[in-house]
């Protein structure tokens, strides 16, 4: 998903996730800061940050951080261009509808905890449980899982899509790190 100009890679990195988002609301925006440029962080959030309400479920909360970065040529495919974005950080929970949650799904590698590598919480299991790096495509099958009602018939098929793409472009690998004793 790379682009020919930063403005470019930024929103094809963006478009997979507003069809895995449009699977649990048609209407789902994403509202970005930042990140037209090289080398610039830039943000993103689910609807101006208060999530996608979900029926029956709670809301779903989905912010992003990403730097647009060069391509490297050894490891990236640059015959649509030599920009890409990174991802820096995620934060995906699902609220319940009594004000709690049911999971989080967090990787903050500079953020003041401890737990810099990928983790999950689980209101019945306390701390960080060590995860491998989780896609929104991910965090949308959870939701569904937890009973949200997905409002496309073709879902599977966008959010397989969607995660291939970002999977085929990434430079990380899905193995975690263990937690540091």
């Amino acid at each position: 998903m790379s682009g020919r100009t930063a403005h470019e890679a930024v929103e094809r990195y963006l478009d997979p996730i507003r069809d895995a988002l449009g699977c649990l609301d048609a209407a789902a925006h994403i509202d970005r800061s930042g990140g037209y440029t090289v080398h610039q962080d830039g943000a993103w959030v689910v609807n101006g940050g208060s999530g996608i309400k979900l029926p029956g479920v709670g809301t779903f909360q989905v912010r992003q951080q990403f730097r647009v970065v060069k391509c490297d040529p050894d490891r990236h495919d640059v015959t649509e261009g030599h920009f890409r974005i990174t991802t820096l950080a995620y934060d995906y929970e699902l609220g319940d509808q009594d004000g709690g949650w049911r999971w989080k799904m967090h990787w903050h590698p500079t953020g003041k905890s401890a737990a810099t590598y990928p983790h999950i919480h689980l209101p019945r299991h306390p701390g960080h449980r060590a995860t491998p790096r989780m896609l929104v495509e991910h965090a949308v099958r959870w939701a569904n899982n937890d009973g949200a009602k997905m409002r496309r018939d073709d879902w599977e098929d966008v959010l397989a899509q969607s995660e291939t793409n970002h999977i085929r472009d990434r430079s990380w690998s899905s193995i975690p790190r263990p937690p540091a004793e």
